[in-house]
This record gives structure tokens, sequence and C-alpha cells, in this order.
């Protein structure tokens, strides 16, 4: 919170940087910057590392990866807001972008304040109980939690992530009312829920899936609208019984506002072409996720219904930030 409430009193407003024509030409000529707002050795730096080798086949030129962790990811987008548009600073941008407007009190940038050039990817959650839970289908875990109101807890890796606003909004739409159990990690949180300490988790394919084929978790659901090919057995929450009901992961790469367009449109075809590689699809396109290259328009598009969705869950779960 601290780091959150640093950025917040962050003086000025956002700059733009005048674009000369010769940024253009012969772009890129050096080593171009792809900013992670998240602690190493994710999801996202696996994603950061296998993209960048392929562009730089491409572009001709390195791609560094850079953390800037903190705040939520409001220290590492906040950063590359405030680089010079020159298509040398990148940004792989995340769920919080989307939730963090409706979640902090004060943000020094808005969603606007980043040019779109590609989605990568979305991914949905599995719903996951541990082993001591006398339920086998979401049905069941409904029923339970209706006849056991205010004692069933779920967890998640902290207020405003994914899993938080995914059992706000299953709590709204199946008129139950689940406790919010916030964990540093989700391995930790994990680890309560098998050991019967937590009932319920919202928990990444990539993360889950083995325990729950392993027996050590018990799978539900996947709160995409359509079931994985991960794990096709397992219903989605839409088919079970709250039709409509949809949380997603995503990354998407992005840009300073200011950005020449011609910059966006060449670093736009080399994301999609490197996402269109067996080798990209081998390494990426797995455990539910699932790769959607696209124009910067597709992803401005999907940006204005996840924000606008994300505002809607941050509202029903009461949870804010200062």
């Amino acid at each position: 919170m601290a780091a959150a409430a640093a950025i917040a009193a962050a003086s000025g407003c956002i700059g733009t940087h005048p674009a000369h024509a010769q940024d253009v030409d012969g772009y890129p000529t050096r080593p171009i910057t792809m900013v992670l707002p998240y602690s190493p050795s994710g999801s996202g730096d696996r994603f950061a590392r296998v993209l960048g080798q392929e562009v730089e086949k491409t572009l001709g030129q390195p791609i560094v990866i850079e953390y800037r962790a903190g705040g939520g990811t409001n220290i590492g987008t906040d950063y590359v807001v405030r680089s010079k548009p020159d298509g040398y600073t990148l940004l792989l941008a995340g769920t919080p972008l989307t939730v963090n407007p409706s979640l902090y009190k004060k943000l020094s940038f808005s969603v606007s304040d980043l040019a779109s050039i590609t989605m990568v990817s979305i991914s949905p959650y599995l719903v996951v109980t541990g082993p001591k839970l006398p339920v086998n289908t979401f049905q069941e875990f409904i029923a339970y939690a209706k006849a056991n109101p205010n004692k069933v807890n779920y967890a998640s890796a902290g207020i405003g992530s994914g899993a938080h606003l995914a059992g706000a909004l299953m709590n709204q739409m199946a008129g139950i009312d689940m406790n919010h159990i916030s964990y540093k990690s989700s391995s930790q949180a994990l680890t309560d829920l098998i050991g019967g300490q937590v009932q319920l988790n919202f928990s990444p394919l990539v993360v889950s899936t083995n325990m729950a084929e392993a027996g050590r978790l018990k799978a539900l659901a996947v709160t995409s609208l359509k079931r994985s090919a991960t794990l096709p057995n397992v219903p989605t929450v839409s088919e079970s019984g709250l039709e409509g009901y949809e949380i997603l992961g995503w990354y998407g790469i992005m840009a300073p506002k200011g950005t020449p367009d011609p910059i966006i449109q060449k670093l736009n075809k080399a994301f999609v072409d490197a996402m269109h590689e067996p080798t990209v699809i081998k390494a990426l396109a797995v455990d539910g996720i699932e790769l959607i290259p696209g124009s910067p328009q597709d992803m401005d598009a999907f940006l204005k219904r996840t924000e606008k969705q994300a505002a809607r869950i941050v509202q029903l779960s009461g949870a804010r930030i200062e």
C-alpha cells in the first residue's frame, strides 16, 4: 500500500514527448526494454522471455526484460506510462491494469495512458476445493455454501486479485456469502486449501491442474465460458448453473501513449507473427492458456470491456486500497 501511495503522490501530470520522424525510420536501432510489473519467475516472466526471443529475430534488436514490481503492478505501469513514447519501452500488461483503476483510490495513470499493441493470451481459473470438503461437483459446493452461510472461506493471492474478484462475482450470482481470505502467495493459499483451513480457491490451471489430477485437489469448474482443452471433463461455472459467469486472466503488450503508429504497427506484426510460430505455441499455449494475437483495435475493445466488468465486480466486493 505504501508503494501505491508513493505512486499516487508522484508530482506532475503524465508527460508526453514529441516523436520525430527519425525515431520511426529504421526502427529499432537499439535494444527494446520490456517492463514486467511483476516479480521474476511467474507466468509473466515466461511469456516475456519466450516472446522476446522470437521477436528479436524479426526486429534485429534484443528485447531486454526489466522487472519493476510493486504497488499491485502500479509501479512498473507508471514507469512505462512516463517513458518516452518511441517504441523502446514496452509493458507486459495483465489483469491488474483493468482492475486497479477501480480498486485504488488514487492512481497516477489510467488505461488510456497506454497504447495497445496486441493481446497475448487469456486463461481461465480452475475452481478447486480441498479433499476434506464433502462435495464433488460445483452444484454440490453451492448447496454446501448456502447451507453454511458465513462459514465458507475462499482464498486469493491478494485484495483485487483475479481470485478475489472471481469469488465476489460468484457470491453475487449464486446468492451465497463466502468470506474472502487474502494470502501473500498462491502456493500458501493452496496449502491451506488442502489442509482445510479454507474451502475454495480460484487457481490458474498451470498451478493446480497437476494437483487436481493427482487427487490432492477437487476440480469443480473452470471460469471461462467454454471448457478448457487441458481439462475437457471439467465443466464451466456457466454451464453448472451460473449462466454467463466468466473471469479470465490475461496478458498483452502495450507502449506509452503517443508512440507513433508506424512503430505500433511494426511491433504488432512482430509479436503477432511470433505467436504463430510453432515453438512459441508449444511453449505458451499450455495449461488452459489461449494465445489470442490480434490488432491494437482488438485489444482496445477487450480492455474497455474488461475494465467495465472489473469496475462492477470491485464494487460488489467492497474492496478499496487507499
